[in-house]
C-alpha cells in the first residue's frame, strides 16, 4: 500500500519513486541515504557541486527545504537527503514508517508522504 497522495490542490501525482522503510539511523541523524537511482530520477544533477538545497513538498503542499548531497568513491556514488530534522518531528516518523518519494503532474516537483506502521498508528 503506497503513501496517500491524493490532496485536490497538488493536482496528480506520478506512481512512487521511491519507498524506505525507516530505521533508528535514520532518525539519529535525520537523513535518509537515497539508491542512485532514486536520487538521479527525483533531483538535479550536481554538476559538479557536492552540496544543494532542495526544496520538497510534503503531502499538504507545503515546501521544506533539505540539503541534496552525493560522495564520490571510485567504487561508488552515495546521495543523502540531509537536514531532515524538523520535518521528522512535524511528521513524527517513527523507526518502521515508509517514506515514499514521487513526483506532481504537471511540474514534476518532488513530494515526499509517509505510511505509518499500524503499531505507530494504533498508538
Amino acid at each position: 500500500m503506497m503513501a496517500r497522495f491524493t490532496k485536490d490542490h497538488l493536482g496528480p501525482v506520478a506512481p512512487p519513486v521511491y519507498e524506505k522503510t525507516l530505521s533508528d539511523n535514520d532518525l539519529k541523524l535525520s537523513r535518509l541515504v537515497l539508491p542512485n537511482k532514486c536520487a538521479e530520477a527525483l533531483f538535479p544533477e550536481l554538476q559538479g557541486q557536492h552540496l544543494m538545497p532542495i526544496s520538497v513538498l510534503d503531502t499538504d503542499g507545503k515546501p521544506w527545504e533539505f540539503l541534496f548531497s552525493c560522495c564520490s568513491k571510485p567504487t561508488n556514488t552515495m546521495y543523502v537527503l540531509d537536514g531532515l530534522r524538523d520535518y521528522v518531528i512535524a511528521q513524527k516518523w517513527q523507526a518502521g514508517d515508509t517514506v515514499t518519494f514521487c513526483k506532481t503532474k504537471p511540474g514534476g516537483k518532488v513530494m515526499m508522504g509517509l505510511r505509518k506502521t499500524s503499531a505507530a498508528s494504533s498508538t
